[in-house]
């Protein structure tokens, strides 16, 4: 019955909460999401995303059409100087773009809404989805039953409670519950920056197209590096010409360089932290790094960078979790939430998947939340560690890699261990 079916409030209605959200209705309990944007829609974030197994396993699982989301990447290149291949991996991927995921899950959440409609809940229904916009959480507490998440009104400018029996906080990197709950975890600043852009496929040249193909391809500079792959288009579209080439590029900034204090500066003036938006660079900005990519770009990526018109810009940084359980397993924190991690091998949405896909093995008893909180700190361990190796390979190499491998190394050393001694 309606009334005696456990509820669940997911604070951040993004990726996460979203996943997190369609995977507990399933289950059957009502789902409540807090979102602080206004509405469900968003403009086109131009992030691209390479899917990895638990992301492809997560949206397998929840009826998703491959079609729908994805498109397929046969290999990994490697070009030098002069854009010849050096190396190719056969490794198919799948590669997406946030817009898409996004509109996908919302559509299918917003499905479970028409069927059963949080507000009108009847007797003998099935579990309710309510979606609720301009809720931005506050606060938590727990009475020993449930747990009270705080919230304000943005529209009306006032605060209300919602009760849950279980409560995921699921609402990004900057989460205000997260600090609340863990106010000594800090994000820290690696070094770097990821300058981000997109050309449409039809926009560049027939050689460059031809030498980017469908394949993830990176390209290396001293102490800095630029990959491209091809994502859907600005409004979704699959159809070639209309697809977009994503690109990333990281470049070293020290975190007192007035280099970097220009760089994330708008042009209103206002200092950004950790996002630039889009639209907002300054034009000499953009400029000296488009003079900069003359200097050591080959040509196909030169001419990604001199034709993107929106550029974004953001640092690089991770977060290390202490915990993920809180109030006697009744909250818990999901996606960057918990653990920020850089992005060099894409692993933030998988992270998402894999918070997603193990909570849903607890709920059905086959672990322990105890358990599942073991398997998220260890995945985000290891994630940052190899994460972390892999980009100072590629930014600063030396002492600094090897540092970072040996920590790599050190982290599935003890956690085999742990395996073992848990036996």
């Amino acid at each position: 019955m309606a009334q005696n079916r456990l509820s669940v409030v997911i604070i951040g209605g993004s990726l996460t909460g979203l996943m997190h959200g369609i995977m507990l209705h399933s289950l059957g309990y009502n789902i409540h999401i807090l979102e602080q944007s206004p509405s469900p829609s968003r403009s086109d974030h131009a992030a691209g995303i390479t899917a990895q197994p638990q992301v492809v396993e997560y949206f397998r699982r929840h009826g998703f059409s491959k079609d729908a989301w994805s498109i397929p990447c046969p290999a990994v290149q490697f070009l030098g100087p002069k854009a010849t291949i050096k190396r190719t991996i056969k490794k198919p991927l799948d590669m997406t773009s946030w817009n898409v995921l996004y509109n996908q899950l919302k559509g299918k959440l917003e499905s479970l809404q028409k069927e059963n409609p949080g507000e009108k809940a009847r007797i003998g229904a099935g579990p309710t989805a309510t979606w609720s916009f301009g809720r931005r959480a506050m606060d938590v507490a727990y009475d020993g039953n449930n747990v009270k998440v705080e919230y304000e009104d943005l529209a009306q400018g006032q605060r209300g409670i919602l009760n849950g029996d279980l409560v995921l906080v699921a609402d990004g990197a900057g989460s205000t519950i997260r600090r609340n709950l863990l106010p000594a975890t800090e994000r820290s600043y690696s070094g770097y920056v990821a300058w981000r852009g997109t050309v449409t496929e039809a926009d560049v040249s027939d050689q460059t197209r031809k030498i980017l193909d469908s394949r993830l391809t990176y390209f290396a500079m001293k102490k800095s590096y630029i990959l491209c792959y091809i994502i859907p288009g600005e409004t979704g579209s699959f159809e070639p010409g209309k697809r977009r080439l994503n690109w990333v590029w990281y470049c070293n900034h020290p975190p007192d360089s007035p280099e970097l204090a220009e760089i994330m500066t708008d042009c209103d003036n206002h200092r950004h932290r950790n996002t630039l938006p889009v639209g907002k660079m300054h034009t000499e900005v953009w400029n000296k790094q488009k003079a900069h990519a003359a200097n050591v770009m080959n040509e196909p990526f030169l001419e990604l960078i001199n034709k993107t018109s929106k550029p974004f810009v953001s640092t690089v940084g991770d977060t290390i979790p202490e915990r993920a359980s809180f109030f006697d397993g009744k909250l818990l924190l999901v996606g960057e939430a918990l653990a920020l991690i850089r992005p060099h091998l894409a692993l933030s949405t998988n992270q998402s998947a894999l918070h997603c896909l193990q909570l849903e093995k607890a709920l059905k008893g086959e672990m322990t939340i105890a358990q599942w909180e073991r398997k998220v700190l260890q995945y985000a361990a290891r994630s940052q560690a190899m994460t972390n190796a892999f980009g100072t390979w590629f930014q600063y190499g030396g002492l600094t890699f090897m540092r970072n491998l040996l920590k790599f190394c050190w982290t599935l050393i003890v956690q085999a261990l742990s395996k073992i001694w848990s036996i």
